[in-house]
């Protein structure tokens, strides 16, 4: 299936196209003003011309060339030529011929009518800030602190200084004040580079760094040679591409009570490579890899007989060379795998789920992004697989899943996985909304404190307000990323009094239309305990809102500060 099809079915489009400031001025003031398309001029200038001048032309159809010139903000110009043919056309075929000429980005020239959400930008006809209304409030054009009186107080901002875009974003995301230790990591991560030994520093702090230095790409050779110390147990490198083979092969060297290894976009990682970790890494348990695309059929094998059942848990991503072979090995080698993590994977299809299923022993599944074939994974082997090591899983993610249908979610997750906490169901697309809501009023669990339903298209308010009932006392984390569908009164029931989210901590409402000031206003009092909440692409959101929560981080907010005095 089309992995952008909503069912034929219109959907919610809010987006317009550009308009003059002339234009953009005169709504401000609550000014009217017909809006005529340049399709609308041509066709009543063609009228005109046609009535002034006498038909000299017989009956017969004749064809003539039109040339309409496109100024370009640029102030370039380019002409575009095109036939009409005179006579009588079809109304189908001269709106197909109007829709393919007409350059303007009018509402004229749209093919499907925004719907209207319950809230309304304007700007103040006083302040001239950006402020949001209802659509019953049609007189309002003051903002509410020029309404209360507050307007004479504002003081006069100063003269700002625009920041360039990686300034604003690291402003978006480091609006709260930093603490010492979070100053301390920044600063030996900006001058890694002279850093000779971090010494004893606690786990997490550890990890921020490895983050940071990842993110700054300053991960190589010299640098990854600080996060190697012979205590340590556990370590995660998040971008590899700079450590070359000697660099990978020092881990085992340097670090010889490694128990888990993460290692990130190790491209250059080789068959020595890991045949070194199983030879001087006796301790280790539990192995994740993401672009070892160098690794060879036989090492993976090989690899997976020695380590036997001392391995607990596997993760691997971005490795075409893994395949049916290699999953059987690791499924008849290492019974006792407790964690099993595989993704973009091209062989990766229905065939692997056999062997999965001999798993007895798993706790933590992901299965994501299979082979792109059509029906590459069929519904009757998931629920094969999930009937088998079901009951032990806390945490299942079938990320990408584009053919998972309706019957693998009731036949399979509701009735054999019953002890899940975390359930991610990204991009699941063929989810209809009314199945979800009998998932969530029959799973007979004890609530989740992760879900993520990302990209599920077809899901509406109502599986929204099952998995409130269902699950919001013990939710945690929350994604219904681009859920188009969700209204602002089904927003709300995140808030509701007596079952609504109150112990969320990261909510991602991204792209989804309908958030608007009033829900926003509602959660940000509401949900005392909320931490992180993305609104990327919510247009509707104004900077009106003010957050009495100073750990709260509202991030991607358009209309968010990003100046300096």
């Amino acid at each position: 299936m089309s992995r952008n099809n909503n069912n034929g079915e219109g959907s919610s489009n809010r987006v317009r196209g550009p308009t003059s400031a002339l234009t953009s001025f005169l709504r401000e003031q609550g000014i009217q003003v017909p809006n005529r398309s340049r399709r609308a001029r041509r066709e009543e200038s063609s009228t005109t011309s046609g009535s002034e001048t006498p038909a000299t032309t017989n009956t017969s159809e004749t064809e003539s060339t039109v040339e309409v010139t496109v100024a370009a903000q640029s102030s370039t110009e380019q002409t575009v030529a095109y036939a009409t043919r005179s006579g009588r056309v079809s109304k189908k075929r001269k709106k197909e011929a109007d829709d393919d000429s007409d350059d303007d980005y009018g509402i004229a020239s749209s093919s499907r009518k925004a719907v209207k959400g319950r809230a309304r930008i304007l700007f103040c006809i006083v302040c001239k800030s950006r402020f949001a209304r209802t659509i019953e409030e049609d007189e309002e054009n003051m903002c509410g602190d020029c309404k209360s009186g507050k307007v004479s107080e504002k003081p006069v901002a100063p003269r700002k200084k625009k920041l360039n875009v990686t300034k604003k974003e690291q402003l978006s995301t480091h609006d709260k004040v930093p603490s010492l230790q979070d100053i301390c990591i920044s600063i030996v991560a900006e001058y890694i580079d002279e850093v000779e030994a971090f010494g004893v520093i606690s786990d997490d702090s550890f990890e921020k760094l490895s983050k940071i230095i990842s993110r700054n790409r300053k991960l190589n050779n010299q640098t990854s040679r600080l996060f190697m110390e012979p205590y340590r147990k556990t370590l995660s490198l998040f971008d590899c591409t700079n450590m070359d083979e000697t660099a990978l092969m020092n881990i085992a060297h340097f670090c010889p009570r490694m128990e888990r290894l993460e290692l990130i976009y190790c491209g250059q990682i080789q068959d020595k490579v890991l045949d070194l970790y199983q030879e001087r890494l006796h301790n280790l348990k539990s192995l994740f890899l993401s672009g070892a695309f160098l690794i060879t059929k036989e090492t993976w094998i090989g690899f997976f007989e020695k380590m036997n059942t001392r391995l607990e848990g596997f993760g691997l991503r971005h490795s075409n060379r893994f395949n049916l072979e290699c999953m059987e090995a690791l499924t008849k080698h290492c019974p006792n795998l407790q964690s099993l993590n595989l993704g973009q994977l091209g062989p990766l299809d229905t065939d692997w789920l056999v062997h999965v299923a001999k798993l007895k022993k798993l706790q933590k599944l992901e299965l994501a992004w299979p082979s792109t074939e059509h029906q590459s994974v069929k519904g009757s082997d998931l629920i094969g697989m999930l009937k088998e090591i079901g009951p032990n899983l806390t945490e299942l993610s079938l990320r990408g899943f584009y053919d998972l249908t309706d019957e693998v979610l009731l036949e399979g997750i509701m009735k054999h996985c019953k002890g899940l906490k975390k359930l991610n169901l990204e991009q699941c697309e063929q989810l209809t909304a009314e199945t979800v809501v009998e998932f969530f009023d029959r799973w007979e669990s004890s609530g989740l404190s992760h879900l993520d339903l990302s990209r599920c298209i077809l899901l509406d308010d109502e599986s929204l307000k099952a998995i409130v009932r269902h699950s919001g006392k013990t939710l945690t984390y929350l994604n219904i990323h681009s859920l188009e569908r969700l209204t602002p009164q089904g927003l709300e029931n995140l808030v509701q009094e007596e079952v609504g989210c109150r112990e969320l901590i990261d909510l991602d409402c991204g792209f989804v239309r309908a958030m608007d000031d009033f829900v926003l206003q509602k959660l940000v009092t509401q949900c005392k305990s909320l931490r992180n909440l993305y609104v990327w692409g919510c247009h509707l959101l104004t900077n009106t809102v003010r957050v009495q929560n100073y750990a709260l981080r509202i991030i991607g907010r358009e209309t968010t500060g990003m100046n300096l005095v």
